[in-house]
């Protein structure tokens, strides 16, 4: 239960662009379940919109490796590579 509560806190955090707190979420998470890759996906998409490509291309560039088959991890690293220069 503990996990739907924090899917839920991060949309309504992403809704209000509220990317500090997001960031936060994320890599508590992250330290809990390092080895879960769309912890780190989902915060390559909060870097990307705070403009901070290059973490964003590592966080995805993990998230992708843990997890190859989530499309959502391809996702991120798209969006990484749309906003770069």
């Amino acid at each position: 239960m503990h996990q739907i509560h924090q899917l839920i806190n991060l949309r309504l955090l992403f809704g209000q662009q509220r990317w500090d707190m997001a960031e936060d979420s994320l890599r508590s998470a992250i330290a809990d379940e390092p080895d879960e890759g769309r912890a780190y996906s989902v915060l390559a998409t909060v870097k990307c919109a705070q403009k901070e490509l290059k973490v964003a291309q590592e966080l995805a560039d993990r998230g992708v490796g843990l997890s190859p088959d989530d499309c959502f991890a391809h996702f991120a690293l798209a969006q990484v590579y749309y906003h770069r220069d």
